[in-house]
């Protein structure tokens, strides 16, 4: 048992001291003594231009490789952080990572992530090449392959698969999805989130939120876009809002539209200031201007007509040319399509009508007809002199 004890004795000696000489000529090979206190390295030439820097850590060969000064760093890799010579308190993880930083606080993991970063601080970049262009660029936050890869400025986050890849000047953007704000280059105080969102915009101050929102995007600004498919088509115009699947989906070059509900206003092009609430109202739109409609259907025929007023489900259902008109009630003016300046207001009020103008009704609705075995006498005298029986054959609205 003494024999057997003393063997193991001598193997752990053995091992130790293998140990200890592989550890001094991993040391020895980066060019660096034990005199640089509170600093690890591993690797050939890791940190062997080290002169009064503290707190480092670096693994693979050459990593921190200019290193004089800078502390409190971590590059893990070959050549991560391979140029800092006065940067504190970096992180590198990956061949390539931070290879030119002199800067503080940044944060690079993956081929090549924030490869050319030089004075630009406190950013974070996860993911082959993200932020690799950004060289004096600040407070940036970059996490999916390549994404934000041209970008040199501050304030941008993009998350995902080349998300908002060509920024160049464009600042205070936020992109979340597969190439979301992909060709945004200038634009600044975006927010796209969901696969392809404002994929083409170089406009500002836009808000996707959906699947391909907003894709077509270029120099519009000031739009709101909510649910899938919602501003899809819309290139220049500006100061638009849509929310539900496919709202106001072909707007092109309209302005100050407001769409809510699916399928609203889902076909305008370049009308302006209409206002839609609810699934399919003025579904067909597409020039007319200065609409307002609350309800299911509701003038979802028209095409060019404006300045009309809907209110119910299905009311001015198939109008599409009509102007100045007016309907309050479901089914009212339901069947008008050219109509001009007709109001009403009621359930089925003037549901029949089909082309009637300048019709103001506002009791009972035309679409209940008069039995046809009453007749309408002619009064040809005052109707205080009339019959009881003769004003009961009197229209009553």
């Amino acid at each position: 048992m003494t024999r057997s004890a003393d063997s193991i004795k001598r193997r752990a000696g053995i091992a130790g001291l293998t140990f200890a000489l592989f550890a001094a000529v991993a040391l020895g090979s980066a060019g660096n003594s034990y005199a640089q206190a509170n600093n690890t390295m591993f690797g050939n030439e890791a940190l062997s231009s080290l002169t009064t820097g503290s707190g480092n850590s670096a693994f693979g060969d050459s990593a921190l490789r200019q290193d004089t000064t800078g502390g409190q760093n971590s590059a893990v890799g070959y050549g991560a952080m391979y140029n800092n010579q006065t940067g504190n308190f970096n992180t590198a993880m990956g061949q390539g990572a931070l290879d030119i930083d002199n800067a503080n606080s940044n944060s690079a993991f993956g081929y090549n992530a924030m490869f050319n970063n030089f004075s630009g601080g406190r950013n974070a970049a996860f993911g082959l090449g993200a932020l690799i262009s950004n060289i004096s660029g600040n407070y940036n936050t970059a996490l999916g392959f390549k994404s934000l890869a041209n970008s040199n400025v501050d304030n941008n986050t993009a998350a995902g698969y080349q998300a908002m890849y060509s920024d160049t000047t464009g600042t205070y953007n936020t992109a979340v999805g597969f190439e979301s704000l992909y060709s945004n280059t200038t634009g600044s105080f975006n927010t796209a989130s969901g696969y392809l969102a404002l994929e083409n915009s170089n406009g500002d101050s836009n808000t996707a939120t959906g699947f391909v929102a907003m894709n077509s995007n270029t120099t519009g600004s000031d739009n709101t876009a909510t649910g899938l498919g919602t501003l899809y088509s819309s290139s220049t115009g500006s100061y638009n809002t849509a929310s539900g699947y496919n709202a106001l989906t072909h707007n092109t070059t309209g302005n100050s539209n407001t769409a809510t509900g699916v399928n609203a206003l889902h076909e305008n092009h370049g009308a302006s200031f209409n206002t839609a609430t609810g699934a399919d109202s003025l579904y067909q739109n597409i020039t007319g201007n200065n609409n307002t409609t609350t309800g299911f259907q509701a003038l979802s025929n028209n095409t060019s007509g404006s300045n009309n007023t809907a209110t119910g489900y299905n009311a001015m259902l198939a109008f599409n040319t009509g102007v100045n008109n007016t309907a309050t009630g479901a089914s009212a003016l339901q069947d008008n399509t050219a109509g001009v300046a007709n109001t009403a207001n009621g359930f089925q009020t003037l549901q029949n009508n089909t082309s009637g103008s300048l019709i103001p009704r506002t009791a009972r609705a035309l679409s209940y007809s008069i039995p046809p075995a009453r007749k309408i006498p002619l009064l040809d005298k005052p109707l205080s002199t009339a019959t009881p029986a003769e004003t009961s054959m009197l229209p009553t609205d």
